[in-house]
């Protein structure tokens, strides 16, 4: 890695940014997470590090029952079954899989 690259870990660690790492000698390209990452010396010369990509968030409709036993999809998308059910008063049964949808933060 070079000074820029090294320069770019360490900003991270200080942004408190998860950092993944392996070994320079590695035979698999494994990546491992680091922790303790304010208290950590980090070797340069032994192995590689990365910022932690960002895991996107998913989101669903949802199918859900209303008190007339007639099933509608939500309108809006939402993160889990509990955030849908905090929206409507009828009984939230699951994600519609098919509407599934990826934000990259």
């Amino acid at each position: 890695m070079n000074i820029t690259e090294q320069l770019e870990i360490l900003t991270a660690v200080k942004n408190n940014k998860k950092i993944k790492y392996q070994k320079k000698t590695s035979a698999i390209n494994e990546w491992f997470d680091l922790y303790c990452l304010q208290q950590r010396e980090f070797n340069f010369e032994l192995y590689n590090y990365r910022i932690k990509p960002n895991q996107p968030t998913i989101l669903h409709q949802y199918i859900i029952k209303e008190n007339n036993g007639n099933y509608k999809l939500s309108i809006y998308f939402y993160k889990s079954p509990e955030e849908a059910q905090e929206n409507t008063k009828d009984t939230v049964i699951k994600a519609a899989e098919w509407t599934k949808i990826e934000i990259q933060e």
